[in-house]
């Protein structure tokens, strides 16, 4: 009998050297994760849209939407001549091409309707929760997890102004890029580490680059990952990451290149002792801390504070303890305490390059710097939950605490929301939460002042010079109110109290010299024209000013010079063509004067005044035909004082 034939065992594929496995849920939490409705994260999305629906009817604000989408050039072009523009600059000391890219779209099918711009913005919001908790969910394997890492995500007060307001397109924008990226990290790692899934995760990340600077930091979340996932940190794990490494350097010098070339690096740290610097180092990490277990006082400036004797506000002293607290959190031996290090890992990591190392601004914290570094402690948040959840001791108690902290949370997004209604009513509650800073106030005038407002304009510079009287800008602006109500003595005195403060702005001098002029004191204003002209030299409104004055004077030559040299630095300044087209008409040189004209039809197409006086000059030139049809069309356009010429050589 021939002994029995030994059963061949199939050979068990191998596992790609460095395959990752999947993290196993905190203890207590699978029965709960088996448990959570499908239908849970939708409700969720349902309940923020339905949040957020309260700033669709926000207005746009005077707080950087006027730089980014009212009067950005970049924005009236969307050809590819306009769009590779968009690529190969910065605007206003930020380089975030696909965040203008976005800008452009909707400026060219809305305009400055900002019912799109705020509905966008939202729509984004709601994808990056939903990137949350896919994210979550990949990192944890419970779904319990996932859900209230996104809707403490979603939901949470600092994260307002992120959304609700219009120029923080890029927070948004770059998020959705970046947690993309993570989650297709996530897959790269646990799925055999396949070329295609690094490609896209590497692209993704490029996205989030170009959408805002802060990008800069997910290869260091990437690491986190990787030890969080329990992967070996060999060669292998960091020669991938050296392309993203590369990227984040090079968009950090551009950054920093557009930040200083639009003055926006500033030395207001150095001003302070040095024990004082130490606290401010850490006030703005201790400020995310507390603002994200208690959200008060909100407010879209947290402005750097004065010092009294020597001394900061006592809350800046506490920002040191509130960082020893959490570190002692993370040594000490808990449940969870992985996720605690990977939580403040990520939170760390991606806050990192918004601490103020070197003063951006005159704030040193901002609340829309939470948006996704806060993810890190929502998802230890998420993880604890579970663990509790999972236990029928602790399971209710975690529940309601849980439901309690969403609708505190809710509640005060929604009313933070609301904040961002328009301009003055954001400057007020800036004014509410810091009566003693003078911005607020200086903020608030502008608006006033824009509305035609100016008996409450001059009110709040009034209020602002009185709690910063070295603001240059305070006294201009409250210059022009006084200028428009008639008070020529004030304005004087206010602009020459800009001047003592800062005599290098050609805008004051200019400003002070029509001044003058108006009240009749000519030496003064020529000196003030000249001296703005001598700090600007291509300042086109001095030459304008400059050229009237000489008009008024009789020098009709100096005047023609004057007014060619403010086109010729302004080629879209009306002012200075009606004046030069005047001059010829008065010295018959109608031809001259048609030609100016035609410049103003051509920049503005439906100023009736063009076509009405370019008429009078070809009626000068004894064209009554071109005359005539000028004629109509003003009258056309409104302009009554057609008519007159209409039935006087029109017949």
């Amino acid at each position: 009998m021939k002994p029995a034939e030994r059963s061949k065992k199939k050979p068990v594929p191998k596992m790609p050297q460095q395959a990752v496995r999947q993290q196993t849920p905190v203890k207590g939490s699978k029965s709960m994760q088996t448990s959570l409705p499908g239908w849970a994260p939708y409700v969720l999305l349902v309940v923020t849209a339905l949040v957020y629906s309260h700033g669709t009817g926000n207005k746009l604000t005077s707080f950087d939407d006027d730089f980014y989408i009212i009067n950005n050039p970049f924005l009236r072009d969307a050809s590819l001549k306009g769009i590779w523009a968009i690529f190969s600059n910065a605007y206003t000391s930020n380089y975030h091409p696909l965040t203008t890219l976005t800008f452009l779209f909707e400026y060219t099918v809305a305009g400055v309707n900002p019912v799109i711009y705020h509905v966008d913005n939202i729509l984004i919001h709601l994808v990056n929760t939903w990137l949350v908790y896919m994210l979550a969910d990949r990192l944890s394997g419970n779904k319990l997890t996932a859900l209230v890492t996104s809707a403490l995500f979603a939901l949470h007060p600092m994260h307002v102004e992120s959304v609700a307001w219009v120029s923080e397109r890029k927070d948004v924008l770059y998020a959705a890029f970046y947690l993309s990226s993570l989650i297709v990290y996530t897959s790269y790692i646990s799925s055999g580490f396949k070329v295609n899934k690094y490609a896209i995760c590497l692209l993704l990340f490029v996205g989030s680059l170009l959408s805002k600077s802060a990008a800069v930091t997910l290869p260091l979340l990437l690491f986190a990952i990787d030890w969080y996932k329990g992967r070996r940190l060999d060669r292998k794990a960091i020669l991938e990451k050296l392309p993203f490494l590369v990227l984040s350097v090079v968009f950090g010098i551009i950054n920093i290149k557009s930040q200083a070339a639009g003055g926006s690096i500033n030395n207001l740290v150095s001003t302070y002792s040095v024990i004082n610097r130490v606290m401010l180092f850490f006030s703005g990490p201790a400020f995310y801390l507390v603002k994200m277990v208690i959200p008060y006082n909100l407010c879209a400036f947290h402005l750097y504070p004065a010092e009294t004797g020597g001394w900061l506000p006592w809350q800046f002293y506490m920002s040191l303890p509130v960082i020893i607290v959490v570190v002692a959190t993370l040594i000490i031996k808990t449940k969870i305490r992985k996720e605690l290090w990977f939580g403040a890992a990520l939170f760390l990591f991606a806050i990192s390059v918004m601490i103020q190392f070197v003063s951006f601004g005159s704030a040193y914290a901002s609340e829309r710097y939470t948006y996704i570094p806060y993810i890190g402690f929502f998802y230890v948040a998420g993880q604890g939950l579970a663990m509790l959840a999972g236990d029928a001791k602790t399971r209710n108690t975690a529940w309601g605490v849980f439901v309690a902290i969403i609708f505190t949370f809710i509640c005060i997004t929604y009313q933070r929301i609301g904040v961002w209604k328009d301009s003055i009513t954001l400057f007020s509650d800036v004014i509410e939460k810091n009566p003693e800073e003078h911005m607020g106030y200086w903020l608030r005038g502008n608006e006033e002042k824009l509305a035609g407002n100016l008996d409450a304009a001059l009110r709040d510079y009034t209020e602002s010079i009185k709690r910063d009287a070295r603001d240059e800008d305070c006294y201009f602006n409250r210059a022009r109110v006084y200028e428009e109500m008639k008070k020529p003595t004030p304005a004087i005195l206010d602009y020459t109290s800009a001047i003592k403060l800062d005599s290098t702005k050609a805008d004051v001098f200019n400003n002070r010299g029509w001044v003058f002029f108006e009240t009749g004191d000519t030496v003064n204003a020529l000196k003030d024209f000249n001296k703005a002209l001598a700090l600007n030299p291509h300042y086109a409104e001095a030459y304008n000013n400059r050229g009237w004055y000489r008009f008024k004077e009789g020098n009709l030559q100096a005047a023609l010079e004057d007014f060619g040299a403010a086109i010729n630095n302004n080629h879209e300044f009306l002012k200075a063509y009606f004046n030069r087209a005047n001059i010829y008409n008065r010295s018959g040189n109608f031809d001259k004067a048609v030609v100016d004209y035609d410049s103003i039809i051509s920049i503005k197409p439906d100023l009736a005044e063009g076509w009405h006086f370019r008429g009078i000059s070809y009626l000068n030139m004894r064209d009554t035909g071109k005359a005539c049809a000028d004629w109509k069309r003003a009258r056309e356009m409104g302009f009554d004082e057609s008519g007159k010429w209409l039935s006087q050589y029109c017949r």
